[in-house]
């Protein structure tokens, strides 16, 4: 075509460009080291992209203004490239934290609906046997006093009957808790006894 074949070219960071990205790193690096899990993951991935942004920003002025690309980066590209990683981190945070909080909400509709299948109260040991012995009964204990502090409900202490025995912590569902969705994967058939050690769905 006769056309001059496009090579790669270098471009060097100003000392106030680098500056910049010197003390980006060092900020996100302390904030990395205080993410977990998923996030911590999300955020290992943002660490280089400041300078992968700088770039694109100093190409797109250049072709803007129909220039050649500059061998040196100014600074205001590497703080558009600062400004967008740091907006993606907030982003990732966000959406994380938000799938989160809608898993946390399904897993307690779920127990609602099988306290309610127990005819609205439970013990912790009622969840943990239910539950196949995949919780032991400090976080049944755990999972009912979540739903207690959502305000779905609350304990009784119910005193032994003639028999005798100790008393007995037993969680009420609130009577306005809406337990009529039928969604769930529980099999609800069956009688009483049956139903009472359906695997939740936790």
């Amino acid at each position: 075509s006769g056309e001059t074949p496009s090579r790669p070219g270098l471009v060097r960071l100003s000392p106030d460009a680098k500056l910049l990205f010197v003390k980006w790193y060092s900020e996100w690096a302390a904030r990395q080291d205080g993410a977990e899990g998923e996030i911590a993951a999300a955020f290992s991935k943002i660490e280089a992209m400041p300078a992968r942004f700088a770039l694109i920003h100093h190409c797109a002025e250049a072709a803007s203004s129909g220039q050649e690309v500059p061998g040196e980066m100014r600074p205001a590209s590497m703080e558009a490239g600062i400004t967008l990683a740091r907006w993606f981190a907030d982003e990732a945070q966000r959406v994380y934290a938000m799938c989160q909080s809608s898993a946390a909400e399904r897993s307690a509709a779920r127990l609602v609906e099988w306290v309610s299948r127990q005819g609205g109260s439970v013990t912790a040991r009622d969840l943990q046997r239910a539950s196949g012995k995949r919780m032991d009964r400090d976080e049944a204990r755990a999972r009912l006093e979540a739903l207690a502090s959502g305000g779905l409900g609350a304990w009784e202490t119910r005193r032994p009957g003639p028999k005798g025995g100790r008393p007995v912590d037993v969680f009420v569902l609130k009577p306005t808790v809406d337990t009529t969705d039928t969604t769930s994967d529980e099999d609800d058939g069956g009688d009483g006894e049956e139903t009472r050690h359906n695997q939740p769905s936790p």
